[in-house]
């Protein structure tokens, strides 16, 4: 985009409006967004004659802006330069200097018309190879980070295209590197450049810093190094808050994926910028969730080392509560029953029943005292009664409210609903408590479901061999086993957790019966294609029914994963410690 005096016109005539209508350049840390963002973007010399014609300032107001300027990317290691030839142009920290036009560029966007550094078809190609990308990782992220990362690829590219490279090198490849590489081989045909390994793992990075729609691993359950986290966080809130969250799987869904976008930030907290009033509103407001909240956290070894026991990580944490408490209110409002009583039950039990409906979820059944004299238990048969007239039946507790129904009284029956809903949600708790059987880890992995010293030709015969056993006994279909080697060819290898140690595992609609799982011990170890954990030694099969069930059995396998005596057990094939330490494993969180 090459802007002349002709440019700046048009542009401004398409801005014409904004212009006058906001306050932007008025304020001296717009017009430092505006300066960086219009050098940047030129082609041409940008000069202070230029920075004025189009900020409609003076000299001198333009010169303080350009120190200023200067001072702010100084602290980034980013140098503003000028020359006569080139006008001003930029230098220093090339990552730095495509995160600050990523940030900047929202910031114009939010007030202007944006002015994209690609033409129509160019800014549609990097968008196609978005949407491939994201097919790719598996992931859909959020408009607007989709927005950042168009504009971080565009500025790439534009960077590269003057030859800015970033030089700062990465030791380790990324395990997205693979994936994406299609995509990165056709905007470099597309645009004629050439990505170092060092430029696709700056893009990688930005990627996993991105907010995310969907993360494909998490909704099949597939990622359970945050299953176990999000599942040890659920259960102490749940414990502390004596809640069970309905409609549990979509709850546990969404906060991994939070959780999954919290650690891929975790060495970029500027990125999540609660404001100090936001934080202090909702500690005001729901003290007790927020102090729950901070309270679950520091048991979790994990969340405190990931950062999640700072204010802006507990204040998302508690919304995410806040909302799954809210939307397991409503859903156990509306499976209370309540019954409106009038004289005649006709016509102002209906005007009340359409009034009640705008205000609560709770299910409406009308009567007249006529329809009810005869009947006992009322208040075993209703949540809540309420009457325009007297009820003189024995032992029957009611609201009596006026024909025309006052806000006051709408008020009264909001207070009697939420405490019933409070009082079914802890009745919840304690039946689910009760009735709920969550298996350990040495009913799963019993004698039968370890085996030691198991020929393998390659990962999948690997695979195969661990899902047999749990054929054999049932657990799983055959179908199973073909799901456990297709996650791995469509996800990659991250199912090898650790050094030597493989996690098979698929979605529980390939063919799972019941909870369980098998270990086994290679003769020889083999590749699965994971560079920092292979070669494997220990393949280890599981096949859950739902979305936690498996989780205090998982959590305490991997307990031991992490000690040192019994990696050594799997290594040197000692059957009987490994079961030992199974066994003797104390339900203890680390």
């Amino acid at each position: 985009l090459k802007l002349n005096g002709k440019d700046v016109n048009s542009i401004r005539n398409l801005l014409d409006s904004n212009f006058k209508n906001t306050d932007y350049m008025l304020n001296p840390q717009n017009r430092q967004n505006m300066i960086f963002y219009l050098i940047m973007i030129g082609k041409s010399r940008i000069t202070i004659e230029y920075i004025e014609d189009f900020c409609q300032m003076s000299r001198s107001t333009v010169n303080s802006d350009i120190k200023n300027l200067k001072e702010l990317l100084g602290r980034k290691h980013i140098f503003l330069r000028f020359n006569k030839n080139e006008g001003f142009f930029l230098e220093g920290n090339e990552s730095a200097i495509r995160e600050t036009y990523v940030d900047v560029s929202a910031s114009v966007a939010r007030q202007y018309l944006k002015i994209s550094l690609m033409d129509d078809i160019e800014s549609e190609f990097i968008k196609f190879s978005l949407n491939q990308i994201e097919k790719e990782l598996h992931i859909e992220l959020t408009y607007v980070s989709f927005i950042r990362l168009f504009d971080y690829l565009s500025i790439t590219i534009k960077r590269i295209l003057q030859n800015s490279f970033i030089n700062k090198r990465i030791k380790i490849k990324s395990a997205e590197y693979s994936k994406i590489m299609r995509s990165v081989h056709l905007i470099e045909c597309f645009f004629k450049i050439k990505f170092s390994e060092n430029e696709i793992e700056y893009l990688i990075q930005f990627i996993n810093r991105s907010h995310l729609m969907k993360d494909e691993i998490v909704d099949k359950g597939l990622n359970l190094k945050l299953d176990i986290l999000a599942g040890e966080f659920i259960d102490e809130i749940t414990r502390r808050l004596k809640v069970v969250f309905l409609e549990r799987k979509k709850f546990v869904n969404n906060l991994t994926i939070h959780l999954q976008t919290v650690i891929n930030q975790k060495e970029d907290p500027s990125i999540l910028s609660i404001s100090d009033s936001s934080i202090l509103e909702l500690k005001n407001k729901y003290s007790l969730v927020f102090k729950t909240v901070s309270d679950s956290v520091n048991p979790i070894p994990e969340m405190i080392k990931l950062g999640f026991q700072t204010d802006e990580n507990i204040y998302l944490l508690a919304v995410h509560i806040i909302s799954g408490i809210e939307q397991t209110k409503n859903i156990t409002e509306k499976k209370l029953k309540a019954l409106i009583v009038c004289h005649m039950g006709i016509g102002t039990s209906q005007y009340l029943k359409v009034k009640l409906t705008k205000y609560f979820h709770f299910e409406c059944k009308v009567a007249s005292i006529q329809d009810i004299q005869n009947t006992k238990n009322l208040n075993d048969e209703y949540d809540l009664i309420i009457s325009t007239v007297s009820l003189s039946m024995n032992n029957v507790k009611y609201l009596r409210i006026s024909p025309y129904i006052t806000d006051y009284e709408i008020k009264r029956i909001s207070n009697i609903v939420n405490r019933k809903v409070q009082e079914v949600m802890k009745q919840d708790f304690y039946i689910t408590k009760k009735e709920l059987k969550i298996p350990v880890l040495k009913e799963l992995l019993t004698e039968e479901k370890v085996q030691m010293n198991v020929q393998a030709s390659d990962w999948e015969d690997a695979i195969r061999k661990a899902g047999e056993i749990l054929v054999n006994s049932r657990t799983i279909d055959r179908r199973y086993i073909d799901g456990m080697i297709n996650v791995v060819k469509e996800f990659g290898s991250y199912i090898v957790i650790l050094p030597g140690i493989a996690l098979a595992h698929a979605s529980s609609s390939n063919g799972v019966n019941e909870i369980g799982m098998s270990l086994i011990t290679l003769k020889e170890d083999v590749e699965f294609g994971n560079k920092n954990n292979d070669p494997v030694h220990t393949v280890i099969c599981l096949a859950t029914v739902d979305q936690d069930t498996h989780l205090k059995a998982l959590s305490e396998l991997v307990t031991l994963l992490n000690t040192k005596g019994f990696n050594e057990d799997l290594q040197k094939n000692r059957k009987q410690s490994i079961l030992n330490a199974i066994k003797e494993l104390d339900d203890v969180k680390q």
